[in-house]
């Protein structure tokens, strides 16, 4: 029992340095992009600056332009515009179309064209029937069918 061995086993190379391993980072690439990211800020607050700058001399320059939603009030918007008194400008519509659907009215004098009341119109209708428009429109259907020459099989 005079020997016993040692639990750690010691390295072959004890004389040797212990260095890090070059080929895992390459540490001049993590400083050359730390510094391009710091010119990169440098520049682009100082180019940041100079735009307000820009904006700042434009401004003074002229009178900026009013908020394109505040209008002067004398200056009505274009039509349509909307109501005050919804319902109002439909009842007067109903009542110029009841008058002129129950009223006489000259439409051409030199015609002698006239406009009667609706309810007149109706019973005039009935009485005398209504003009034959499917006469007319066969006659016309006929004469296409004379000027088209018919299909030979």
């Amino acid at each position: 029992m005079s020997e016993s061995p040692s639990p750690v086993p010691t390295p072959a190379h004890s004389e040797s340095r212990v260095r890090h391993e070059r080929r895992d980072v390459n540490a001049r690439i993590i400083m050359y992009i730390g510094l391009g990211a710091c010119v990169c800020a440098v520049l682009i607050h100082f180019g940041l600056l100079e735009l307000f700058h820009i904006y700042r001399v434009q401004e003074d320059r002229g009178d900026p332009l009013p908020p394109p939603l505040r209008t002067a009030e004398s200056q009505l918007p274009p039509p349509p515009r909307l109501e005050v008194k919804p319902g109002a400008s439909l009842q007067e519509l109903r009542r110029a179309e009841q008058a002129r659907l129950s009223s006489y009215r000259w439409v051409d004098r030199q015609t002698q064209e006239v406009r009667i009341p609706i309810d007149r119109a109706m019973e005039l209708s009935l009485e005398r029937g209504l003009p034959d428009w499917q006469e007319k429109s066969g006659a016309k259907e006929k004469a296409q069918q004379q000027k088209e020459p018919e299909p030979k099989p």
